[in-house]
Formats: structure tokens, sequence, C-alpha cells
């Protein structure tokens, strides 16, 4: 193979390692995806204030008016 010939199989070469690259590292972090699941805690509870004035019930008009 020519010059060219090594950069036309590099350019080739080059996306495929790419993509190895990527599934291997989804292949090791894979598990401890699982682990992290059971860590997680998303409540609303958690985030939310405890008497926030939104959520306070208004009463309305008074009766007979």
């Amino acid at each position: 193979m020519g010059a060219d010939g090594w950069k036309t199989a590099r350019r080739r070469a080059v996306p495929w390692v790419v993509v190895g690259l990527w599934l291997a590292v989804l292949v090791l972090v894979g598990p401890l995806a699982g682990k992290f699941a059971g860590i997680q805690q998303n409540r609303a509870v958690d985030y939310l204030p405890d008497s926030p004035d939104s959520a306070q019930v208004d009463p309305g008009p008074a009766p007979g008016r």
C-alpha cells in the first residue's frame, strides 16, 4: 500500500475504533447503573417546602353572600 492506501485504511478504521471504545465503556459501566438505581431517591416531599402558599385551601366566599 502506498501513502494514500494507509490514509484510506485509517480513515475507515477510526469510526470502528470509536464505536468499539463506546461499547467497552458501556459494558464496564453497565453493572454500576443497577447499583445507582438502588441508591437514588427522587421524592417530591424531599424538595418541596413544608407548607407552600399554593397548597393552602382557599375557603371561598362567605356563606350568604
